[in-house]
């Protein structure tokens, strides 16, 4: 698995590891309903503060699991997740990063999520041992889907139905792009 262990330093934002200090951030992120009606929990997601720091730890070992930060007022903004998957495309065995991003409502519309998915995905890129980046966002949620047209990325097979675990349905379209390799 790609690990950045250092920062992507954008003009107004940098792209860096978790820290402990990313506790609470991450919990207000995540029980921001606003942010995770998006992803089917539109009251939120609770999570215990022990929970938070194991995966803060497990992030700090070796995920890909980052932080957004505005450079200027040096506080976190959002998160991106990241994680490999092998999957069958085309009757092929391909590996696919998948991406998710997530990120505090006053900082959308300023494409910043465009911005840090493009430089991610442009680092990753050189470092590729995947073939796809994938992505699967509320097909409702017209800026990511808008957003993700515009980094590259269509549409593939038709939108599923998923249910949260509080009972929501939300309708998650498939998004793949191909990743560059190099040598």
């Amino acid at each position: 698995m790609f690990n950045i262990n250092h920062k992507i330093d954008l003009d107004d934002i940098i792209i860096r590891p978790p820290k402990s200090s990313d506790l609470f951030f991450l919990r207000n992120l995540w029980e921001n309903p606003q942010v995770m009606s998006y992803v089917g929990f539109p009251k939120g997601l609770k999570q215990s503060d022990e929970k938070i720091k194991n995966w803060i730890q497990n992030w700090q070992k070796g995920g890909l699991h980052l932080i957004i930060e505005d450079k200027k007022e040096i506080k976190p903004i959002g998160e991106i997740g990241y994680r490999l998957e092998e999957k069958r495309l085309n009757n092929h065995e391909r590996k696919f990063a998948v991406l998710d991003i997530k990120m505090t409502p006053n900082y959308w519309g300023k494409g910043i999520g465009f911005r840090t998915l493009d430089a991610l995905i442009k680092k990753l890129d050189q470092n590729s041992n995947f073939d796809y980046y994938e992505l699967t966002p509320n097909v409702e949620n017209k800026r990511a889907m808008n957003l993700y047209y515009k980094l590259g990325f269509k549409k593939s097979g038709k939108p599923e139905v998923w249910k949260s675990p509080q009972g929501i349905t939300i309708v998650c379209q498939l998004m793949i792009k191909k990743a560059k390799k190099h040598k």
